[in-house]
């Protein structure tokens, strides 16, 4: 692995971080906040690229949702299968 290769795993893995963290946040943190000048300044600090809506919007977040869709249904089925040995 290169320089370079390791740059961007450290980067992507950070992307993964923050996109954890906004999914998680429920929606107190808005987009717009990525965009803000001191979240920018604060990303030019520790030497990332500033980050964009699209990021998030994409195959991030669509991976948060499918995650949390998969866990609630298997939540409802485990749900109905208790009802049902429980009477």
């Amino acid at each position: 692995m290169t320089d370079n290769d390791s740059s961007k795993t450290r980067v992507d893995r950070a992307l993964d971080h923050l996109a954890d963290w906004v999914y998680k946040s429920c929606g107190s943190v808005s987009f717009s906040s990525l965009e803000h000048p001191k979240f920018k300044a604060f990303l030019n600090q520790v030497r990332m690229y500033v980050v964009s809506r699209r990021d998030f919007i994409g195959g991030r977040l669509d991976v948060k949702y499918e995650e949390a869709r998969c866990e609630s249904e298997a939540r409802i089925r485990d749900a109905y299968v208790d009802i049902n040995l429980n009477g």
